[in-house]
């Protein structure tokens, strides 16, 4: 019987928690190691091609460098390696985001540890993973269009407090644009009114509030 190759794992979460919890699960399991534990990004510098990772379980949010920004420097600087993406937060812009930068898969921390270490099985052998939760979410996701980049635009402008004839002047279309525009945010987005449009975007991040 041919044993299965050793999953090479690299921990990526700032909370020291997390670190220590998926520590005392993977090093129970015959076919897994963890090579490293970083509490941010940037600490990637220190991983070398030389200690060969196959799989990283990424935080999405952490300080000083994002998850999607993590996915991206690994996706570069370790092609053949897997990843996964772990989050808190279902409803998440950036989960999107994440996938779109390379990760094969995506799961929630509180996901049961035996389906966890199926998921990272999975992914390590070339598959990839969603959690159901968040596979539901990007499936009403993909249900309705997604933001142009047009209306995005007047949903920033929006977000700084711009009215209709201040969003027409600066982007050079006229105000009617403006509220059909609106309209259709507002019918993507399930929301009845401009305010409750920015706010679900902000939370999605879709768009940013600038101070």
């Amino acid at each position: 019987m041919n044993t299965p190759p050793m999953i090479r794992i690299v921990l990526i979460d700032d909370h020291p928690a997390i670190l220590l919890g998926l520590c005392s699960i993977f090093q129970l399991q015959p076919d897994m190691e963890v090579i490293a534990t970083y509490a941010r990004g940037s600490d990637l510098a220190r991983l070398t091609v030389e200690m060969a990772p196959s799989l990283f379980l990424v935080d999405l949010r952490m300080p000083e460098m994002s998850g999607v920004a993590v996915v991206r420097t690994i996706s570069r600087r370790f092609p053949a390696a897997r990843i996964l993406i772990l989050t808190s937060y279902l409803l998440d812009e950036e989960i999107f985001r994440a996938l779109e930068a390379g990760a094969h898969g995506s799961m929630l921390k509180n996901i049961d540890p035996d389906e966890m270490l199926s998921a990272i099985r999975k992914v390590a052998a070339g598959e990839s993973y969603i959690s159901p939760d968040i596979a539901l979410r990007l499936e009403e996701r993909s249900g309705r269009s997604a933001l142009t980049s047009r209306e995005l635009a007047i949903l920033q402008h929006v977000a700084m407090g711009s009215t209709n004839k201040q969003t027409a002047t600066s982007l050079h279309i006229s105000e009617f644009t403006v509220r059909n525009h609106l309209n259709r945010i507002m019918s993507k987005l399930h929301v009845d009114d401009r305010t409750e449009a920015v706010m679900v975007a902000v939370r999605s991040g879709l768009i940013q509030l600038e101070y």
